[in-house]
């Protein structure tokens, strides 16, 4: 198995065990996770992702029941993401937003998997893990981007 195929594994291992251990407790009452969230992404790096040095990405989530919308902020204005692309899976405090899209840019056919992992830590945070993996059809097999995965992390604030 290649290292980007272990650094896969691991992740959806780490993913099924978050959403097993998922119980509701009487101590904790972290309000609605629908609505706004806002916050950064910053990119991890290791064996198997993508090592360009990226800057910090911010983002919005709006969630409403099995409804998500992702916007990046550019410029200060949002663009929305894949509008429509994203499903939902969620439980209580812990939600997974997650799609599979393709479209052309300047380097030719992408093709992209995105998942969205949130886990609500308090009434107003939201940690946020995503991972994504995109395959560049058209450039050579030699190029950084290519084909690679990307990991980012960030804590997320609810928007008032």
């Amino acid at each position: 198995m290649n290292v980007a195929s272990r650094v896969c594994v691991r992740f959806l291992v780490s993913l099924a065990v978050v959403v097993a251990l998922s119980r509701p407790s009487a101590a904790q009452d972290l309000g609605p996770i629908d609505g706004a969230w806002e916050g950064a992404l910053d990119y991890i790096h290791g064996p198997g992702l993508l090592q360009r040095k990226y800057p910090p990405q911010t983002w919005r989530i709006v969630l409403d029941n099995n409804t998500a919308h992702m916007f990046i902020i550019r410029d200060g204005k949002l663009q929305e993401v894949h509008p429509g692309k994203f499903k939902v899976e969620r439980l209580r405090t812990n939600v997974i937003v997650y799609g599979v899209t393709s479209g052309r840019d300047s380097d030719g056919e992408w093709i992209e998997s995105s998942s969205f992992i949130l886990l609500q830590t308090a009434p107003d945070a939201l940690g946020v893990t995503s991972a994504g993996a995109v395959n560049n059809a058209n450039l050579p097999l030699d190029r950084d981007i290519s084909k690679f995965f990307s990991v980012q992390t960030g804590i997320f604030h609810r928007v008032k």
